[in-house]
């Protein structure tokens, strides 16, 4: 039997190498999702942050409601720019990984 090309190295090991969440970095992340989303759905990105915060990410993870993954930008625009302003001036960062 043949395994499937994503089980055969060297492309194992790359695609290991390639899929984020396997190492936390050294700066905190924001993470907005659309509850509609049908391209990154909801409950895989919810995964994803579980993944990372187990890592020891630190993170801030918002779910935006009924919007989707074009819309997601346009929604959540000010708190975007607000997040980001809290970072370049030191304000401390909301993790909800101690909460989720």
């Amino acid at each position: 039997m043949v395994s499937p090309i994503w089980e055969t190295e060297p492309w194992a090991s790359r695609i290991a190498e390639n899929t984020p969440g396997n190492d936390p970095i050294d700066a905190p992340l924001l993470i907005v999702q659309g509850t509609d989303d049908v391209l990154i759905r909801a409950d895989i990105q919810r995964r994803f942050v579980q993944r990372l915060c187990a890592l020891g990410q630190q993170l801030e993870y918002r779910e935006v409601p009924g919007v989707g993954h074009l819309g997601v930008d346009d929604a959540a625009d000010d708190d975007v720019v607000a997040w980001l302003t809290d970072r370049l001036t030191s304000d401390p960062t909301v993790d909800t990984c101690e909460t989720d």
